[in-house]
Order: structure tokens, then C-alpha cells, then sequence
């Protein structure tokens, strides 16, 4: 498996995905439970400017899409941005579209040993080459418990663009889940976005960007300890076999 993995240490960083203190907080304070658990929320004061005068202006929308999906034991994939979203519909008021943050977390919905290995890819889908649609990359063993990761794209993109609906496009490919035949989805991913639809010329004020080194670091919540900890992982791009036949936004298809 092409990760490290260690304890998480709290420390605050404008291009780091380490959790600052008052994310570490939410992660402590909701991990009680497998069913129940969830991505942390990250507030929208960490990811975009804001003051008094933004809350009032009409130059540019915040909003935030969250939703989940289940897994079979082979994988699956999920366009995060889909055609029936609101975004359509604001292209008469917005020029572009600025996506701020992606949250990206997995669960099995069993307990006890399973040995499921699990390969998520966030990916710019319109990009023919994988290697250049790549924005975030994280392979995990879920026996060690639920994962997330934090993805700060600062992508901006006209509203009237094609193939906007593949602009975030997750893979995810389940291998080895044993304790399961195949066909049952007892795993669930989840994500979160975080975007702005901006007026012409508008700023994004944004304050957090994912450096272009691939590699992406997420956080593992490990249910056996006494107070729930969390390690922190990191996943290197160029160390991970990737399969061989990966669904495109066209072929759609394991």
C-alpha cells in the first residue's frame, strides 16, 4: 500500500491538509460510533474570505452540496457535480463557477474483521490523460476504520462550459472485501463541496489551495482504541497500481 501513516499532530497551514485546532475538535467530538459517523465539517470561513460585506453581496453565491453513495465489492463512481444540480439554473446571474473544497470520506457498514482495501480517485474528468485529471488520491485498508480527505482544488470554470458535470468525478474501486460475497454494498462513500458561482470580475477569495506534489494526505478514524484516535495517512500517486480498466465519464462501466 503506498502510504505512511502516524498520529496527527494539530498545526495550522494555508496549503496544508493538517488538521488546525478547530477541526481537530469536530473530529473528536464525532466519532463516537461507526453507523453515525461522518465527514468533519470544515467551516466556510476556513476555505473563502469573508466579511460583513460578503454575506450581503449579490456579486457572488456560497453554497455547499453534500450526499453519499453505496458501494458494491468491486467499486463504483459518482459525478459530484451532476446536470440537475442548481448550477444550470444560475447561468443567467453568474458567469463562473469556483470550486473551493472537496471532501471525500469511506465507511464500512460492518464491524468485526474485513480486509477491503479501497482505492478513491477525485479526478477532473474532462482531462483525457489520468495522470492530468488526477486532484486528490488516497488507497486504504478499512479494517483500520472510516477515512476522509480534504481536497482545496481552486478550480474556476465558465458556467456555460461543456462537460461541466465531469469537472469533479470521483473513482472508487473496493478490492479484497472478503467477508462479503459479491454484489452486497456494506460500504458507503461520502462527499462534501464547497464552490461559489462569481458575477464577472468578482474575486474567489480563496484561502486554501492543494500544492501539485502528488500526494494526498486523510485521516483514519481507528474505533479500537479507548478514545477513538485518528492517524494521519498519506498516499503517494506514483506508488499505487491503478487498474487497469478505469471508468471514464463515458464508459461509465466496471
Amino acid at each position: 500500500m503506498a502510504c505512511g501513516r502516524r498520529r496527527s499532530s494539530c498545526s495550522k497551514s494555508a496549503s496544508s491538509h493538517t488538521l488546525d485546532t478547530d477541526e481537530y475538535d469536530i473530529v473528536e467530538k464525532g466519532k463516537d460510533d461507526l453507523l453515525t459517523w461522518n465527514i468533519p465539517t470544515l467551516p466556510t470561513s476556513k476555505i473563502y474570505k469573508t466579511n460583513l460585506f460578503t454575506h450581503f453581496s449579490r456579486n457572488s453565491l456560497l453554497k455547499t452540496k453534500e450526499g453519499n453513495s453505496p458501494l458494491s465489492n468491486g467499486g463504483g463512481y459518482l459525478n459530484l457535480i451532476r446536470e440537475d444540480d442548481d448550477l444550470w439554473h444560475l447561468q443567467n446571474k453568474y458567469r463562473t463557477i469556483h470550486i473551493g473544497m472537496v471532501q471525500i470520506g469511506v465507511k464500512a457498514l460492518t464491524r468485526g474483521p474485513l480486509n477491503a482495501k479501497v482505492l478513491l480517485c477525485l479526478r477532473d474528468a474532462r482531462h483525457r490523460n489520468l495522470q492530468d485529471s488526477l486532484l486528490g488520491m488516497v488507497e486504504a485498508n478499512l479494517k483500520d476504520g472510516p477515512l476522509y480527505f480534504n481536497v482545496f482544488p481552486n478550480i474556476v470554470e465558465s458556467l456555460s462550459a461543456p462537460r461541466l458535470d465531469d469537472l469533479l468525478f470521483l473513482n472508487a474501486k473496493v478490492r479484497e472485501f472478503e467477508q462479503l460475497p459479491e454484489g452486497p454494498k456494506n460500504i458507503v462513500v461520502m462527499y462534501r463541496v464547497c464552490y461559489k458561482v462569481l458575477k464577472p470580475g468578482v474575486e474567489t477569495r480563496v484561502l486554501l489551495k492543494t500544492p501539485s506534489n502528488g500526494r494526498t494526505i486523510f485521516f483514519q478514524t481507528d474505533f479500537e482504541t479507548a478514545m477513538n484516535d485518528f492517524e494521519q495517512g498519506v498516499t503517494v500517486w506514483n506508488e499505487v497500481q491503478l487498474p487497469e480498466n478505469w471508468p471514464t465519464p463515458r464508459s461509465k462501466s466496471y
